[in-house]
């Protein structure tokens, strides 16, 4: 897929060296030493499309020029090797090619996100700065991105709840555990709770009663990286940020490609999502819940109306798909917010829409750090779990926080 992404913005009109710092840039957001016009660069390529992480040491030609860059993580060596006569060796190992007697060898190595170019027509070799100099100066990215990009906020704290809240918890299928265990731990840290890597409830299809689907997308293994990444390094190459609005053509560089709206996280709040819906774009709410008195049948029927009402309404040009079980009731039942997402997103790409329009999900259902990673993988851009939020806040006025 890489190959394939290459290679279109190659034949699309870009240079080679521009086509790998888009797809594999650098952790630019927690860099205070960037150069801003740098940083403005990868900014304005974050509008067009998410980075490639890699772990890798990606070495990649054009015919032309031949170069090398490490993926953001910084995982892999690279280490180089430039002789005196001109020979330039890049690769994983050190005593891989002879390099003695043919005059002084510079030698360095590849840090996280760096990039070397080998380029006889443009003078011979030219090294990270001088490769993102050159692409940063050749457009006005940070005035583009100062006339088009909006800035949203999150939105404001909830602080009520509504009077059938327990009944919409159980429709919802929350638990005692759910409050006790994920629910106030969360509240009260910031942070996923801390709990043993067992886990001895039953499988979703054997459990004695009814389980999300989130359930059955858990892991059963433990999966490591090597070397493990730590909480700084986190901090550094891994970012939360996001984008809502349609996608500019991939393969167009205009100064209104970055006509979205940029978030600092994925989560809002309800009220952030009501500053969303009354913003710059053509929304369609989707409603996903069906009678309950269809039963399965209803299931199915429901995701096939979301799917067909999201590309209707795409292509008539709404910019901004909200997907919502606010509607659940005694006789409203909703569809899994996984299932309506997953349905949603993929009639899209099927239909070649995907580009035209973000998603957000306005669920009770989600309340877990694993729900939100499953509703992002499946195509939410967005998510706003305002159930979880109800819950937390009538934890707080009835003293049990």
């Amino acid at each position: 897929m890489l190959d394939n992404a290459v290679e279109l913005l190659v034949r699309g009109g870009r240079g080679i060296a521009h086509a790998m710092t888009m797809l594999v840039p650098e952790a630019w957001e927690g860099n205070d030493e960037l150069d801003p016009s740098i940083r403005d660069l990868y900014r304005y390529h974050a509008c067009l499309m998410e980075p490639w992480d890699g772990p890798a040491g990606l070495v990649f030609t054009d015919g032309r020029a031949v170069g090398a860059c490490l993926d953001r993580n910084g995982l892999r060596p690279l280490r180089t090797a430039v002789r005196g006569d001109g020979l330039v060796y890049c690769g994983s190992e050190a005593g891989a090619v002879a390099l003695d007697g043919h005059g002084a060898v510079r030698r360095g190595r590849l840090g996280p996100g760096q990039i070397l170019i080998v380029e006889p027509s443009e003078g011979g070799l030219l090294e990270d700065f001088e490769v993102k100099w050159d692409l940063a100066s050749r457009r006005p990215y940070g005035t583009w991105l100062s006339m088009h990009l909006r800035h949203g906020r999150s939105g404001a704290v909830v602080d009520g709840f509504p009077a059938d809240l327990t009944r919409r918890q159980v429709a919802f299928g929350y638990t005692k555990e759910d409050l006790t265990s994920v629910l106030r731990p969360m509240a009260l840290d910031g942070k996923e709770p801390i709990s043993s890597m067992g886990d001895d409830t039953a499988e979703p299809p054997l459990a004695s009663r009814r389980r999300p689907v989130f359930d059955f997308l858990r892991q059963r293994f433990a999966q490591v990286t090597n070397p493990p990444i730590d909480p700084t390094h986190e901090r550094v190459v891994m970012t939360l940020r996001t984008h809502v609005g349609p996608r500019a053509p991939l393969l167009q560089e205009r100064p209104d490609a970055v006509s979205l709206v940029e978030y600092p996280t994925f989560f809002l709040y309800p009220e952030g999502l009501h500053r969303l819906v009354n913003g710059p774009f053509v929304v369609a709410t989707l409603d996903a819940t069906f009678a309950a008195t269809d039963g399965p049948r209803g299931l199915r029927a429901a995701c096939e109306q979301l799917a067909e009402r999201a590309e209707s309404t795409a292509r008539a040009g709404a910019g901004l798909l909200v997907i919502t079980d606010e509607a659940t009731g005694p006789e409203r039942a909703p569809v899994p917010s996984l299932l309506a997402t997953g349905a949603v997103h993929h009639r899209l790409l099927s239909a070649g829409l995907r580009r035209a329009a973000s998603i957000a999900v306005d669920t009770g259902e989600a309340r877990e750090v694993h729900h939100f990673a499953c509703l992002l993988g499946y195509g939410a851009d967005v998510i706003v779990p305002r159930l979880a939020l109800q819950t937390i806040a009538e934890l707080c006025a009835t003293g049990r926080m």
